[in-house]
């Protein structure tokens, strides 16, 4: 049987902009935070999370995306996820760090590093 323990130096990029994923990518390997694999499908992107273990992930919610659906589903147990958010309303949780668009390098130091608080967002009803 192969062993089929979790790499811990694998990053997932997932972003629609391919501009936004090209900066992701080169922000992820200047961090040396590991292996990079970049998928623009937000579908497969969520496959990706659910076969395999990435220490990091950072995922451009698309706008027209059920946020609800895709938060749930990014509910990886040790991947470290990065949301990248065009309102910045998304909740975040210890695990679910939200960067609202358009984001530096600093606002993702801060995100990687734990900087960037949880944000806790409101039912308005």
């Amino acid at each position: 049987m192969q062993n089929t323990s979790p790499r811990e130096d694998l990053v997932l990029v997932s972003s629609r902009k391919t501009l936004e994923a090209a900066d992701l990518a080169d922000f992820a390997q200047s961090r040396s935070l590991g292996e990079v694999i970049v998928e623009s499908d937000t579908d497969r992107a969520r496959v990706l999370l659910s076969e395999r273990h990435f220490s990091f992930a950072f995922i451009g919610l698309p706008d027209t995306e059920d946020r609800g659906t895709l938060l749930t589903a990014l509910s990886a147990e040790r991947t470290h996820i990065v949301l990248l958010d065009d309102s910045g309303v998304a909740a975040g949780s210890p695990s679910l760090r939200v960067v609202s668009r358009p984001f530096t390098d600093i606002d993702l130091e801060g995100a990687i590093s734990g900087g960037i608080t949880a944000v806790d967002v409101q039912d308005p009803q």
